[in-house]
């Protein structure tokens, strides 16, 4: 919340992150996959775009945007970046709710058999 533009929403798609990532390395057991998808989404939001990162300007970048005064912070992102947006929340929502059902699935076909099979 100390970064330039932070706002509840943008701690509420942070705190999401945070969750969607901890899902993808539950799901894959593999630290690499979160680091990835962190990284991508910076590289992309930042360097890419040239959209503010968390509050933060990362220099030079193939794009430029800025957050249209028009159009809400809650829609934009505004200072904060995209990531603070309802978009975002929604899309991390997402993929987060996606990866708990998978590895919802995987626990079923894998290890509840194993279970069953120790209790007879």
């Amino acid at each position: 919340m100390s970064n330039p533009g932070a706002t509840p929403l943008a701690a509420g798609t942070v705190a999401m992150a945070g969750l969607m990532f901890s899902a993808l390395y539950a799901l894959t057991g593999r630290l690499w996959v979160p680091i990835a998808a962190h990284f991508a989404w910076n590289f992309a939001q930042g360097y890419l775009f040239g959209a503010a990162v968390s509050g933060g300007d990362l220099g030079s970048s193939v794009a430029v945007s800025t957050p249209n005064p028009r159009v809400g912070s809650w829609l934009s992102g505004g200072d904060f970046g995209p990531e603070a947006s309802v978009f975002a929340l929604v899309v991390l929502t997402a993929v987060t709710v996606a990866a708990f059902v998978a590895m919802a699935s995987v626990w079923a076909r894998r290890v509840a058999p194993l279970l069953h099979r120790q209790t007879r």
